[in-house]
Formats: C-alpha cells, structure tokens, sequence
C-alpha cells in the first residue's frame, strides 16, 4: 500500500508558512531528514507522527493520505463495475452508480465524464433522450469550464458535439466540432514517432486499429447509404464505397481475426443487402446477407478475451469489460428484428433467408 506523507508533509507545512529547519526544531530531527521525507526517500519513524500531526493539527490518516487511498480504492472498485455493466449494456445502472458517487465526488472530473458519455449514448426512447442530451451538455460545459486535464476537456467538447448533433442542431454541432483539434495534431499521430521497441509497436499497432475504424466510419458517411445527406451516388455507388471499408479491415486483419470489429462488418453486409434490394439484386442481397448473419453470430460468441493474430495488430488483445454499448440484447437478435422490415418482404420465401433466420434463433 502506498502512503502519501511526502505531498502532504509539503502542503501542511507551506500552509503552516514554515520552513524545513522550522519543523525539524519542532519534532528534533535535522532538516534534512524533513527534506528527505518531502521527496519521498523515508519516512518519519512512526513514533513520532503523532507529534507531526497534532503540529499541523490534523489526524494520522490526513498525514498519512489514507483518505486518499481508500477513496481511490473505492473508485478503483467503482470503474471495475462501470466497466462490467457498458461491457453487457447495462447503461442505466451505470448512470445511477455514478450519479451516487458524485455526490461524495462533485469535483472529480472523470467521474463526470463518464455519467456525460452514459446520458450521450443511453438509448431509451426521445423524451428521455432529449433530457439525457440536455444534462450531459450541461455536464460538459462544467468540465470546459473548470477542468485543466486537456484530454477531459477534448472528450468533452466531442460529446457537446453529438449532443447538438442528437437534438438535431448541426450547425451548433459543426461549430462545436470545428474547434476541435485535427488529426494531425493528436496524439495518436504524433507519439510514435517518438517511441522505440516494444512500446512504439503497441501503440503504432493501436493507432492502426483506430484509425482503420475511423476510415470506416469516413466511409459510412460518405456512402449515405439513409439517403439523409443529400448526396446522389446510386445504390451501386454506395455499395462500393461501403466495400471499400471492409477492403481496408481485411488488409489489416488478413487472418479474419476481426473480433470487435464483426459488429461494423455485421452492420455494413447487411446496408450493403438492403441496398442491392432497391435495384432489386436479390442474388446479391442474399449473399450479403449471409456475411451479416455470419459476422453477427461471430461477435456473438466471442469469448472474453482473445488475441489479434494479424501482422499490424499482433499484440493488441480483444477484452468485452474494454467496450461499451447501449443495449442488452445480442447482434444476433439486432439482425434478426431487422429482417422482420418490409424491403426484405421480396426474399423473405427463399429458403437461405429461412435458413439464416434459424440460425440466428439460436443466439438470441
């Protein structure tokens, strides 16, 4: 267990407006053994911390720090059940749990965050959402305000963003978004260069799988396969930008170890299906839908934790308690609703959509 005397020694005695030599007087020791003590080289002899606190008029555990340490304890213990619960979906829970401990912790900042991000992304129904939206905004705009870790803050003003984004005001959104730092300036991009052995491997190895997803997300938008943005490509167009996503993970994982990732590929086989029903492709429809189901069951059944195995991200490791989502269901049981929507009506007789249906059954 670590004890925090040197940080509080120093605090209490420039309150105090003492010197080293002041103190060491007091409790006949040399000053420097009090200078020792101040970089954490020694501590005092336990019998004579009680001298010291009852000079700086505090108890042993203030001097000592263990409020400091059991309170980190219990935040320790707090992020391993927050992480428990966004790993299974359990959304709702985590925002109650946070909302508690806050209450003992108004001013820590990742705590706040973390309620911030939950009300962001806790789906429930638009009401709920719209209230979620608002406190999470006023959330954020506390952190801006009076938080100086820099990488809060950039999280922050992200979810400002989705906030405005989620309550249909994409001009504030785009404005918001605007001053955020780009690209080039991130960490990401610029602390590999810096690194060497086994340290510049993982995080380039990282930054690789971040930024395949963020292409891809890239891709998603630009293919606007909702109709939502305005753009004109046709269904074929859209199609092959959406493809180009998938091109790209399967470059980076040529082993097929996609893992987490079998949810986006999941998700975009079966845009991609409904696509190809409008230009009434049904061959290709079937096809793609298949890789969804098969992605899908794949996410489905990934155990807890298992490894990458491709060349580029070989030391980097799939574990469910590091994702989050907002639901509870499986993918399985997600596609399956989604096949019950009328454009799949014209395929809906063919026995391979039968078959898919049945064995997505037996994973919801």
């Amino acid at each position: 267990m670590d004890i925090n005397i040197a940080d509080n020694l120093k605090r209490l005695r420039k309150q105090r407006e003492i010197t080293q030599e002041d103190l060491a007087n007091f409790i006949g020791v040399s000053f420097q053994a009090v200078s020792k003590w101040e970089r954490g080289e020694g501590y005092p002899d336990i019998t004579i911390l009680p001298a010291i606190a009852n000079y700086f008029n505090v108890t042993l555990d203030e001097l000592v720090g263990m409020n400091e340490i059991k309170n980190n304890a219990r935040l320790e213990e707090l992020f391993a059940k927050l992480k428990e619960n966004g790993s299974v979906g359990r959304i709702r829970e985590n925002i109650k749990l946070l909302r508690d401990e806050i209450k003992c912790f108004p001013n820590n900042y990742k705590l706040l965050l973390e309620l911030a991000h939950y009300l962001t992304y806790n789906g429930v129904d638009d009401e709920s959402n719209k209230k979620n939206n608002e406190e999470s905004m006023q959330i954020c705009r506390r952190i801006l305000e009076f938080c100086t870790d820099s990488n809060i803050r950039v999280t922050a003003q992200k979810l400002i963003c989705y906030n405005y984004f989620w309550n249909k005001d994409n001009e504030n959104a785009i404005k918001e978004a605007e001053s955020l730092p780009n690209l080039w300036d991130c960490k990401e991009t610029t602390i590999s260069s810096f690194l060497s052995g086994d340290e510049l491997v993982h995080t380039a190895q990282n930054n690789i799988s971040m930024f395949a997803d963020a292409i891809r997300l890239q891709l998603s938008n630009l293919a606007d396969a909702n109709y939502q943005k305005g753009l004109s490509w046709t269904n074929a167009e859209r199609i092959a930008i959406l493809e180009k996503g998938i091109r790209i993970f399967e470059i980076i994982y040529e082993n097929g170890d996609y893992h987490f990732y079998s949810v986006y590929l999941s998700t975009t086989y079966r845009i991609m299906a409904a696509l190809a029903l409008l230009d009434d492709d049904r061959e290709q429809a079937i096809i793609y839908l298949k890789k969804a189901v098969d992605y899908a069951i794949t996410f489905d059944t990934l155990p807890d934790k298992i490894k990458h195995t491709s060349l580029i991200v070989n030391t980097l490791e799939y574990n469910a308690l590091e994702t989050s989502k907002n639901y509870t269901y499986s993918w399985s049981k997600e596609t399956l609703d989604k096949m019950e929507q009328e454009r799949y009506d014209v395929i809906r007789n063919d026995e391979r959509f039968a078959a898919m249906k049945e064995k997505l059954k037996k994973y919801i």
